[in-house]
């Protein structure tokens, strides 16, 4: 592509059912829009190990058909905010860890019922400040927000709570 230097690109409100590979050359990109499209995964990190694309800081793949959430979010290991609400999503599947910048999560609006069965799906996003995961299915909080230590925002609205774990607020650093 001769678009190589492009940082932002905004294919929102479209009809798009997946990415083009040769999205992936475009190594200087810090913000992508794919919101409002027809999107249900994204490309699988083990089938394109040479597509990653380090600077995006800036992901919106808000209301698509997403189902699940795993290592393909890891293409994006520069991401900051991501934005997922609006979606089908009803699991994190593997662990978030490859996001270590991510301070804004919006997974709203989806069918989440659990974060994860081992409970660490969050660990590696300790640099979390705010986290949206209301008007979903969760039955419990996720463990894993004990390591979300730089927390100031957490939306759990709207969901199936049926307890809150004390300890999960006790381990929480005071700022």
């Amino acid at each position: 592509t001769n678009m190589k230097a492009l940082e932002v690109l905004d294919f929102s409100h479209n009809k798009i059912h997946s990415l083009p590979s040769d999205l992936y050359d475009l190594k200087e990109l810090q913000e992508l829009y794919l919101n409002s499209n027809e999107l249900t995964d994204l490309p699988h990190a083990s089938d394109l190990p040479f597509m990653i694309l380090p600077l995006v800081r800036h992901l919106d793949i808000s209301r698509n058909k997403i189902k699940i959430l795993d290592n393909r979010i890891g293409l994006f290991t520069g991401v900051e905010k991501l934005l997922a609400q609006h979606n089908c999503i009803k699991s994190i599947a593997e662990p978030m860890d490859t996001l270590t910048k991510i301070s804004y999560l919006d997974m709203s609006y989806n069918e989440l019922e659990e974060i994860t069965p081992d409970g660490d799906h969050l660990g590696g996003c300790s640099s979390l400040t705010y986290i949206d995961m209301s008007h979903n299915r969760l039955r419990s909080m996720p463990p894993s927000m004990v390591k979300c230590t730089d927390l100031i925002k957490m939306d759990l609205s709207y969901n199936f709570l049926r307890e809150l774990i004390g300890r999960v607020f006790a381990m929480m650093p005071s700022r």
